[in-house]
């Protein structure tokens, strides 16, 4: 398997990551008593290897290496090749979309710090801000700015045209750059299931503490007509759903999608071969035809659908020249050019793209306003990946120089929370991953919420994420916004454990990072489990000691 027959939406990222990763080891990085979790990452894990499938071994290293690669990841030091190696590990795992974070967030990095000759080693030090969101943040609700209209200019800004019209469909035939693309366009008015949502009051029993009501909530798509009388394109369109280019919020959306795709495949080919399929129809196929690696035939739907005039196309035919997928050879001119006509369309997620093209300066000049106006647009559109990329532009600053700028309203925590909760409310596994943490304790200036805390650590237990699942033992340990339970936190424990990514000497930690002593009726829960295991023969008394400690350890195996 190689990067190009990775699953949907995943081979560009990997590409463009693996292109600009240095292949270093981190023991430069390592000096005597001075050994941080970025060192400790990357000694590890190893060189970055660009082979896939990874070896058996390469995968051991990593899983081994998971826990300081997350630690410099949360303290702001990852860089390029952290995130690269951490989305080998997720992908090997089947959590495609935090793979497909990871790849993107290596390849932006890569180029932002040099890579492909983007960016001088001076620019990309005025720009080294941390990527976790880390800087000050606070905990209230948001102050009313002119309802959800992005805080930009009202004037478009002039963009330059790209060196080479787009090489793709109907397109190709203007040489003229397509015109700057409305902010309007990129922020449509709610639809009006999620107005009525937001306008709405909360079912009894089903607030989120710490967050606003609005709603992001894509509702699913409508089933298959029953008629059998019903043409094959409107079956297609029925089970495949409204087109989208944009990153995938889960591995199980990625994998429902992929999916719908395949029951709708058979419906979409008949409509293509009698003449009466729509745009949406080409483009769906095409979806399914690259996340089978076919390339040269998903391009020809791709290229079909933008001729008909659908903006998702020419994202993802964007994607394909960026990134120099399959047959295409990357050329940034040609992606800028398609991204823009797919933004004047309305595309979300190519609007997302344009931004960090600005905020690089790959393809365009490099400009953070502009970088923040198309983000904001995208995120006030329901995106859920720019909605967190733009929240750790208003938490620390992330994509604008020096990390401030009181003209753009940089940093505002106000603003970020508020993008963070929207990210998390839609399933974004790392925004609710960073409200647990902003919500646990005094630091930064935010009065810990024990009730929003315990909240967001169980939306992202529900993720199965090892650390979380560990965090949520910890509230139940301990009472911590939710009722006291020592059977529950047992539990919890052992399947953070059970994962290999948690030792029990990093397993309970309060928000503070303090390991307090064992609650006695949690930690003889504890040993009950271990000992139905067969793992433990001690007594059940309460006292976590060597006897313990090894049958804990036993779990991850």
């Amino acid at each position: 398997m190689t990067a190009r027959l990775l699953p949907l939406a995943l081979a560009p990222a990997f590409a463009l990551a693996a292109s600009l990763v240095p292949g270093l080891s981190g023991t430069a990085f390592a000096q005597a008593g001075q050994r941080d979790a970025l060192a400790r990452c990357l000694d590890l894990a190893g060189p970055p290897d660009n082979a896939l499938p990874a070896s058996a071994e390469t995968l051991a290293a990593l899983r081994a290496a998971a826990p300081d690669c997350d630690a410099a990841i949360a303290d702001g030091t990852a860089d390029a090749r952290v995130h690269f190696l951490m989305g080998v590990l997720q992908q090997s795992e089947g959590a495609l979309a935090l793979a497909m974070d990871h790849f993107r967030t290596a390849a932006w990095m890569g180029l932002q710090r040099g890579g492909a000759g983007v960016a001088d080693e001076a620019l990309a030090a005025s720009e080294a801000v941390p990527e976790s969101g880390t800087g000050p943040r606070i905990h209230t609700r948001p102050r009313p700015r002119g309802g959800d209209a992005p805080a930009v200019a009202a004037s478009p800004r002039p963009e330059s045209a790209p060196a080479a019209p787009v090489p793709f469909g109907a397109a190709a035939d203007s040489a003229e750059s397509p015109p700057e693309v409305p902010t309007a366009v990129l922020a449509p008015p709610l639809p009006a299931s999620e107005a009525a949502a937001s306008s709405a009051p909360e079912p009894a029993g089903e607030s989120t503490p710490g967050a606003v009501s609005e709603s992001d909530e894509t509702p699913p798509p409508s089933p298959a007509p029953n008629d059998a009388q019903a043409s094959a394109e409107a079956r297609c369109a029925a089970l495949a759903g409204p087109p989208d280019s944009g990153v995938p919020v889960s591995p199980a959306a990625l994998e429902q999608s992929l999916a719908a795709l395949r029951l709708a495949r058979p419906f979409c080919e008949q409509a293509i071969a009698e003449g009466t399929a729509s745009a949406e129809t080409h483009f769906q196929l095409a979806v399914l035809l690259q996340s089978e690696g076919q390339h040269e035939a998903a391009l020809a739907h791709f290229r079909e659908a933008a001729g008909m005039g659908l903006a998702a196309a020419h994202t993802r035919l964007g994607d394909y020249a960026l990134f120099g997928i399959g047959p295409v050879r990357p050329d940034v001119d040609a992606a800028v050019s398609a991204y823009r006509i797919a933004a004047q369309g309305g595309d979300l997620a190519a609007a997302t793209t344009l931004a960090f093209l600005y905020r690089l300066g790959r393809g365009v000049p490099r400009d953070p306003a502009r970088m923040l106006e198309l983000l904001t647009a995208a995120a006030d559109g329901g995106y859920q990946f720019a909605q967190y990329r733009l929240a750790q532009t208003y938490l620390s600053g992330d994509g604008i120089p020096g990390g401030r700028d009181e003209a753009l309203g940089v940093p505002d925590p106000e603003q970020g929370i508020r993008y963070l909760e929207r990210a998390a409310r839609q399933g974004n596994p790392k925004a609710i991953l960073e409200l647990a943490r902003l919500y646990g304790d005094n630091s930064g200036g935010i009065p810990a919420d024990p009730e929003a805390h315990a909240f967001w650590v169980q939306r992202a237990a529900e993720t199965g994420d090892p650390a979380a699942l560990a965090a949520l033992g910890m509230l139940y340990e301990t009472g911590r916004g939710v009722a006291q339970d020592p059977e529950r936190a047992a539990e919890l424990y052992v399947r953070a454990l059970e994962s290999g990514k948690v030792t029990l000497q990093s397993l309970r930690r309060d928000p503070a990072g303090r390991v307090p002593a064992w609650d006695r009726a949690t930690a003889m829960a504890f040993q009950r489990i271990l000992q139905a295991r067969g793992l433990y023969d001690g007594a059940i008394d309460g006292i976590i000691g060597p006897m313990s400690a090894r049958a804990a350890a036993a779990l991850a195996s």
